[in-house]
């Protein structure tokens, strides 16, 4: 019955709270000089601390936080969710959507907090947010952090929402090649501060050998792919 119960405080998040426990109980058999028994506490406490050393993020607190961030890119929107138990990463997802015209991201992230509490149940009473939804849920307290762990769990998610809109960009390389590009050339267009988009570009690179011999290439790219019957070498004779 006693393995039920730490099984199921493991899965609701509490490997903090069993660690502790082990700690104690290794150092308590110790001071008895039970040594073979304090050996065994040890040893299950270092296999949970080994298992769940890449999900404690935050192991000095034991506060249940939600944490969802929110990434949008022209008519779609990638958001990341994280819910925290006992200082460990016990819920992860991403999810997609696709905008309304004018529908703002407060909105966005309202839906999207919608959609988690229908697949996970109520959130926690204490949520991070990158900034506040439209709507105000009674019981819980947004949140936008701006030092410290909380900032450190935004950062995390946003860093996953991300790698989830790279990684569904990707995948449209394959199954939508014409989407894909369009996605890859608005993104350009927005680092580069661009009216239209890039669709030709020619990037040019000079080198020489401690000042003498200069050489330089062109590189060709036309709809977000490398032309390379357009690629070009250069013998430099003038530098004017």
């Amino acid at each position: 019955m006693e393995y039920i119960d730490e099984i199921t405080r493991l899965l609701s998040g509490g490997v903090g709270e069993i660690i502790r426990k082990y700690k104690s109980l290794m150092e308590q058999a110790a001071d008895r000089l039970e040594f073979e028994q304090a050996l065994v506490y040890k040893t299950k406490m270092e296999a949970l601390q080994s298992h769940y050393s890449k999900s404690i993020i935050t192991a000095s607190s034991d506060r249940d936080i939600d944490v969802f961030a929110l990434v949008q890119d022209g008519s779609e929107a990638f958001g990341n969710f994280l819910r925290i138990k006992g200082g460990a990463i016990i819920q992860s997802l991403n999810l997609g959507f696709k905008l309304n015209i004018e529908e703002s991201r407060e909105s966005v992230l309202s839906t999207f907090i919608g959609e988690i509490e229908s697949k996970f149940g109520a959130l926690c009473r204490e949520v991070i947010v990158p900034f506040l939804p439209d709507v105000e849920m009674p019981g819980v307290d947004f949140r936008i952090p701006v030092r410290g762990d909380k900032l450190a769990l935004l950062e995390l998610s946003d860093k996953n929402a991300k790698e989830f809109r790279f990684n569904s960009l990707k995948q449209r390389e394959h199954t939508n090649p014409e989407e894909f590009r369009s996605a890859v050339l608005e993104e350009l267009r927005k680092a580069l501060g661009m009216e239209t988009l890039p669709v030709h570009m020619e990037c040019f690179d000079n080198s020489n050998i401690q000042g003498t011999n200069p050489v330089a290439s062109c590189v060709v790219f036309r709809n977000a792919e490398p032309s390379k019957k357009d690629y070009r070498k250069f013998k430099i004779k003038t530098v004017i």
